[in-house]
């Protein structure tokens, strides 16, 4: 009978097996509330059940005692004695065991089988009604358990809680707001200095005159070899370059079918660019006996050139005239503090240029105390309105090396011409606005930490100050140059005709202040650009995730300039090795910064070491496999491992701070931060604010200055709480949600504290006995534990004798309807 009972899927409140070999009471008095049913009917006098005679299906399936106890547990719910169970008396029933009456009248509808409105026992039996409605009993108390439990852990606010996190989000907020300016302003300053460098026009302008005067060459009359100005190596192919390839390029005449020139075309090259007047050259010497000589070799070679650096502005500078095999009388001449040197100014007569060209080589112009050397004239295209300064020079070493190279110019002439120039005025003017905004800014922060700290320079305490004060001081130095640039005099002083433009003195014209003034312009511009990118890592911490970046650099950031100076240790060492080794075989190591340049090289990798195997290979083997193998197995690896090491010590504190209170801040990803902060700042156009999930709270700062006034108390409880805002217009409803919000609710800590007490109190028994048992064998102390482990062993009998009795009378109540 238990196997068929078992396998008919039938259980009970006592415990009895259902289809899947489960009982469906429980050893926690479920069966109990319904044996309280059964007595509660019997004592308010119910009527009389209608008897029941069970049919022989049922009688052999199951006992006598099972269908007994069947039928009692049915009379419960059939309240009338009818014999069988209608809707009132089922959800009668349930509603006194805790259910509620949903689920009641779900359980109803599954029991009655065949939807005639009421359940008889046969129905009964087979849907183990008793089992469902228990389960139903045990999810009711469970969740009534589960809410008790929840209310009694939202009677405090932390108040620390809410602070903390509503500090650390007007902080976000604050830098967030900041960067969203900044970024504006980074944005216009960008395309501010973008559109006045007009990188277009510069760049194509440049390409045409390196093509046409650089890339083309000419051939050399006695090696037949093709050379152009870059290939000059000696003082014979130098001036034939001049005379037979230069002169020809420069006095253009015909058109491209042999035509000359119209007037308005004259002195123009490659269609659209025409040349401003002639050229010049310009050389810088420097001075004899400037070097270390020897008295014994006097005799043999008497001169002695020393060296001048920067385009021969450094250094012991000749400034005597000198004269040439034709009597020429060459002056030095200062034109301006930043060019000087002796000059030959060319006109637009080739004839005459050709003639003074030829004196000049014949003068030996270029001689042994020439150190630089450059030739430079102004093309002017009217379709860009832009001048192009073209200079060849030529760096004559005191070695006996020549090294020709060739440097262009753009500028333009006004910067404020088309519709296109005066929107960047408009962008100019917000962007210097813009400047001054932040520079006061910066000023109060000054002006606030020097009052706080008591020291007028605790602003430049910080790292991120620095830069800014940089950043900024930099944006003022270049706007200052700005001002000059537009308002060059050298530009607004020239003298324009229909044949040339010269300067008001006469002379060709000079840009030279100019082009000086716009590469230091557009070269601190990028400088403070890089700076800004600096800058921009302060404000990735407005958001946790984001800001580990900048919190792994300021980790690392000691650790990694230790090993930056070693690594430039080791690189100029080794340049000094490579310069040691190649300066008489490779090019690249006969100076300083191109050594370096190489070494850097090979360290990433751009620069090709089979370079150095071709000119010595066994000077390869001792400079290049040393350096790699330091490189690669030491330096790099440490500065990696400094990285790293850096990460991992941010890694360890942003999982604290997850852990911790600001978890919620921690854990808010950058676009879902930024949404929140367009809402707040869109909440203008929000109609109904009171039930939009966000704006329905009050502000950041408005919550800020609510819950300061209880900043002297952690914990408080929300009773308190919601009395000391009652007068704060916030409902009580609004207040709940607002503590949900920052989930700040939280027990009652006295509580608390006394149940860690407790717990503290067992661990310090724990701790006297384990201190017991590492003593030493002391036979007292043993008998003690022995004496002490015996009582307990009693006391678990008894405790297991008193649960049998439990058991015992459980089993009274709701008997087993398993037989062997």
């Amino acid at each position: 009978m238990n196997g068929q009972n078992g396998q008919n899927g039938h259980s009970n409140g006592g415990g009895a097996a259902n289809g899947n070999g489960n009982g469906n009471g429980n050893g926690n008095g479920d069966g109990g509330v319904f044996s309280d049913l059964v007595v509660k009917g019997e004592a308010n006098g119910a009527p009389a059940k209608a008897e029941y005679e069970f049919t022989e299906e049922e009688e052999d399936r199951y006992n006598s005692e099972d269908l007994k106890l069947f039928k009692q547990q049915f009379d419960v719910f059939d309240a009338d004695g009818s014999g069988k169970i209608d809707t009132n008396e089922f959800l009668l029933c349930c509603k006194r065991m805790g259910i509620d009456e949903q689920k009641a009248e779900e359980l109803r509808r599954k029991a009655d089988a065949d939807s005639d409105g009421f359940v008889d026992f046969n129905e009964f039996l087979k849907l183990d009604v008793v089992g469902e409605v228990l389960r139903s009993y045990r999810e009711a108390r469970q969740a009534k358990e589960n809410e008790a439990r929840q209310a009694e852990a939202r009677t405090h606010v932390n108040v620390a809680r809410i602070l903390s996190v509503v500090r650390a989000k007007i902080d976000n907020s604050r830098l967030a707001f900041s960067f969203a300016r900044y970024l504006v302003f980074l944005i216009l300053y960008t395309t501010v200095v973008l559109l006045q460098r007009a990188p277009i026009e510069s760049v194509t302008m440049s390409a045409a005159l390196q093509n046409y005067f650089v890339a083309s060459k000419f051939r050399d009359p006695t090696g037949y070899q093709l050379i152009g100005w870059e290939d000059v190596r000696t003082d014979t192919e130098f001036w034939d370059w001049h005379e037979q390839h230069f002169l020809e390029l420069f006095y253009q005449n015909r058109y491209y079918n042999n035509d000359f020139f119209s007037p308005i075309d004259s002195h123009s090259i490659l269609q659209h660019i025409k040349l401003t007047g002639g050229f010049r050259m310009l050389q810088r010497r420097i001075r004899n006996e400037t070097c270390w000589s020897y008295e014994n070799l006097a005799p043999f070679q008497p001169d002695c050139y020393g060296e001048i650096y920067f385009e021969g502005t450094v250094g012991p500078l000749e400034k005597e005239p000198f004269v040439g095999e034709s009597g020429t009388v060459y002056e030095y001449e200062r034109r301006a503090w930043y060019d000087f040197g002796y000059y030959s100014n060319f006109d637009r007569n080739k004839t005459r240029a050709v003639e003074q060209l030829r004196r000049m080589r014949q003068d030996r112009w270029i001689a042994k105390p020439t150190q630089f050397y450059r030739l430079d004239f102004v093309l002017y295209n009217p379709n860009v309105g832009q001048f192009a300064i073209m200079e060849f020079k030529a760096q004559l070493r005191p070695t006996g090396i020549i090294i020709p190279y060739v440097e262009i110019y753009c500028r333009r002439y006004d910067f404020y011409l088309t519709q296109r120039d005066w929107i960047r005025l408009a962008m100019e003017v917000i962007l210097v606005i813009s400047f001054f905004f932040f520079v006061y800014a910066e000023v109060q922060d000054a002006i606030m930490l020097a009052s706080r700290k008591q020291n007028r320079w605790a602003y430049f305490d910080s790292f991120w100050n620095i830069i800014d004060f940089i950043h900024f001081s930099l944006f003022l130095i270049v706007m200052i140059i700005w001002i000059y640039i537009i308002a060059d005099p050298s530009v607004r002083n020239l003298l324009i005709t229909e044949e040339e433009i010269t300067m008001d003195n006469g002379l060709p014209v000079d840009f030279t202040a100019t082009v000086v003034a716009v590469e230091s312009y557009f070269a601190i511009n990028g400088f403070n650009m890089l700076i800004a990118v600096i800058r921009i890592l302060k404000y990735l911490r407005m958001n946790a995730f984001l800001g580990q970046l900048t919190d792994a650099l300021e980790l690392m950031r000691d650790g990694l300039v230790q090993f930056t100076i070693v690594l430039f240790i080791v690189i100029f060492m080794f340049t000094a090795i490579g310069v040691i080794l190649f300066g008489r075989l490779v090019p690249q190591f006969t100076n300083g910064l191109d050594a370096i340049d190489m070494v850097l090289g090979f360290t990433v990798g751009f620069a090709d070491p089979a370079m150095l195997f071709a000119y010595d290979k066994l000077y390869a083997i001792f400079f290049y496999y040393p350096f790699i193998f330091l490189m690669a197995l030491f330096v790099l690896p440490l500065t990696i491992a400094v990285i790293m090491d850096g990460y991992g010590e941010m890694q360890a504190a942003y999982q604290r701070a997850k852990r911790s209170n600001l978890h919620d801040v921690v854990e808010l990803m950058f676009p879902e931060q930024m949404y929140r902060g367009f809402v707040r700042s869109m909440q203008i156009f929000v109609r109904d604010k009171e039930n939009h999930k966000r704006l329905k709270f009050p502000p950041k700062a408005e919550v800020l200055k609510l819950f300061a006034e209880l900043e002297d108390r952690d914990v408080i409880a929300f009773s308190e709480v919601r009395k000391k805002f009652r007068d704060k217009n916030i409902t009580e409803e609004l207040l709940t949600a607002l503590v949900d919000k920052y989930n700040a609710f939280q027990p009652d800590p006295d509580w608390n504290h006394l149940v860690k007490k407790e717990d503290e109190e067992n661990i310090e028994d724990e701790q006297k006995k384990d201190k017991l048992a590492k003593e030493d064998n002391d036979p007292e102390i043993l008998r003690t534990v022995i004496e002490e482990l015996q009582l307990r062993t009693d006391q678990i009998l008894v405790d297991q004798q008193f649960m049998n009795k439990k058991l015992d009378m459980l089993c009274e109540i709701f008997p087993t309807t398993a037989v062997a």
